[in-house]
């Protein structure tokens, strides 16, 4: 019985490595970026998802903090760049990802992929139209909060995410000010 779990276990690792190629084959020769903080390589998880992000051919950018105030799109090559001031504020310890102009297939297949393998980054986000004008550090800041607020640890006094809210409702960056 033991061995059926894992012959099936394993054919659907196949198919699953099978489907990464054949979304890497549709994905054009760049298929997109992600952007890491806190995820280095040198660390379990962040080999994990690096060797992961590799196998769907994703670009992987590692954040610095002098990138924080840095423009989501700039970082992810979508946009130009611009000079920013250094970030001096609270710097963020949780781990996090943005995953920037991936295909469908490849977006849904590193998802799942991430999952089968119990490859598991709480805080992460994909680059929007919205977002990319934001600065990296408030985009980090955005996705913290809502994941507080999902799990139930969200700080005293944090505002309450409306339900069915668009993430991208929480910051209009053309005001500068929260859109809620």
């Amino acid at each position: 019985m033991a061995s059926s779990k894992s012959k099936s276990k394993s054919k659907s690792k196949s198919a699953s490595k099978a489907a990464a190629s054949k979304a890497r084959g549709r994905a054009s020769a760049s298929a997109g970026c992600a952007l890491l903080w806190n995820l280095d390589s040198d660390t379990p998880k962040g080999a994990a998802v690096r060797d992961l992000l590799a196998e769907f051919g994703v670009r992987v950018c590692t954040l610095r903090q002098e990138d924080l105030n840095q423009l989501c799109g700039s970082l992810a090559g979508v946009m130009g760049t611009r000079p920013v001031a250094l970030y001096e504020g609270v710097v963020p310890q949780e781990e996090f990802l943005m995953l920037c102009g991936l295909s469908s297939a490849v977006f849904q297949g590193f998802l799942s992929r991430s999952a089968q393998e119990g490859i598991s980054v709480a805080h992460k986000a994909a680059l929007t139209p919205v977002n990319r004008f934001w600065p990296v550090i408030k985009v980090m800041e955005q996705v913290a909060q809502e994941h507080e607020a999902m799990t139930g640890s969200a700080k005293a006094g944090a505002p309450d995410a409306a339900p069915g809210a668009a993430p991208d409702a929480a910051f209009d960056a053309s005001k500068g000010e929260e859109g809620r």
